[in-house]
């Protein structure tokens, strides 16, 4: 499906609680998308 590193990402996301691994994919790659600058 995605990356190694990427999976990985989601499923740190998905191990918080009530996030699921939908919900997880998408903050994920939301976060992703941001320039590093934004990010900090």
């Amino acid at each position: 499906m995605y990356p190694n590193p990427i999976q990985e990402f989601i499923a740190r996301f998905a191990s918080l609680p009530s996030i699921g691994p939908r919900q997880a994919s998408r903050l994920a790659f939301h976060l992703l998308k941001k320039s590093t600058g934004e990010l900090q």
